[in-house]
């Protein structure tokens, strides 16, 4: 058997050989459900994988909306034949499926399709929670499937140019070479939470009767230029129940007179590398990445920010739900049913 194999797009393309490929593939392992027309399925042909002329691999998708996006996704799903599923061409074969549907995306941008999902069935280890191929763990199905997407880099919301895109827009022009980061998470820098109490109030940005000391204990970063405070973020360990996972939760405050300039993206760079750093020092944390939650109208015009956080959900509030894994995090390996029943 060749273990080299050749992928190839055949999105809308009325590929006959791909087809009847498939068709043959799927019916041999009762893969086609009862009163589907194989051949209404095969015209959903995204990519084929092939060894010398051999089927392979094969994949489908299908656009529709996505609710908890509120996005039009092409929802994909793949089937190996049982002679290649040890080599595992699934990664490659997400790969040759986001290209075609990029391609396609592009070039019929009327249609409005902002990227690719996959779901995973239980039961299936993955190791990490973003992919070979680019596709990022969002969430659940109410099944219990898991939700992998990967955003078009070029998509923008309907609603773009609404506001000011601060977290996903081109950079905007302003100097901030002098603006330096501090990260002070849980080391009770007192000049910090003394500069930010008193940002805070200065700009009535704290809620009624909110202890401005408590929440000054959860300063995650800094931003300073020279001696003087320009932002400030707060950072909080939670649950995050969509993905199941506890995550670091930030906020971000630009004092401001220096909202015109370019503060935000650096320094929510800068929580996510300090909150990883924290993630390290304390394994037994289980921490996922970081998440946010966009309060601010306006200032979201495309699914990825330039902070590489991306968009994942919505709130009851409808406001964004934005989250960023570590890279070093993995999912713990499930037990073997022996080893789980003796833990319990």
């Amino acid at each position: 058997m060749n273990n080299k194999l050749v992928f190839k797009d055949v999105w809308r393309k009325n590929d006959a050989k791909a087809e009847q490929d498939a068709i043959a593939a799927w019916q041999g392992a009762g893969a086609i459900p009862a009163g589907q027309n194989p051949m209404a399925r095969a015209k959903d042909l995204c990519a084929v994988a092939y060894d010398n002329g051999k089927l392979a691999a094969v994949s489908t998708v299908q656009v529709q909306a996505m609710p908890i996006v509120r996005e039009k996704m092409a929802m994909m799903r793949a089937f190996v034949l049982p002679d290649y599923r040890q080599q595992n061409p699934i990664p490659a074969m997400t790969s040759t499926i986001f290209e075609a549907m990029r391609g396609y995306a592009v070039a019929h941008q009327g249609e409005r399709v902002a990227g690719v999902v996959g779901l995973m069935p239980r039961g299936v280890y993955v190791e990490k929670p973003v992919t070979e191929a680019g596709f990022t763990f969002t969430g659940f199905t109410p099944k219990n499937d898991r939700i992998f997407l990967r955003w078009f880099d070029h998509y923008r919301f309907a609603n773009a140019g609404s506001g000011p895109a601060a977290l996903s827009d081109e950079a905007a022009p302003g100097n901030v070479a002098k603006v330096t980061h501090k990260d002070v998470w849980f080391k009770n820098d007192a000049k910090v939470e003394q500069d930010a109490i008193a940002a805070w109030k200065a700009a009535d940005a704290l809620p009624p009767r909110q202890d401005p000391m408590l929440r000054a204990k959860e300063i995650c970063v800094a931003a300073y230029e020279g001696k003087n405070l320009v932002a400030v973020s707060t950072a909080t360990i939670e649950p995050m129940p969509m993905v199941r996972r506890k995550m670091v939760f930030f906020r971000l405050f630009v004092v401001p007179e220096h909202r015109h300039r370019e503060i935000v993206i650096p320094l929510g760079l800068a929580v996510h590398q300090a909150a990883e750093k924290y993630a390290l020092a304390h394994p037994e944390l289980e921490l996922g990445g970081t998440a946010a939650i966009v309060s601010v109208k306006g200032v979201m015009n495309k699914p990825i920010t330039r902070a590489h956080l991306i968009l994942a959900s919505y709130s009851r509030k409808n406001e964004p739900i934005i989250l960023r894994w570590f890279d070093h995090f993995k999912f713990p390996k499930p037990q073997p049913a022996a080893q789980a029943a003796q833990a319990t």
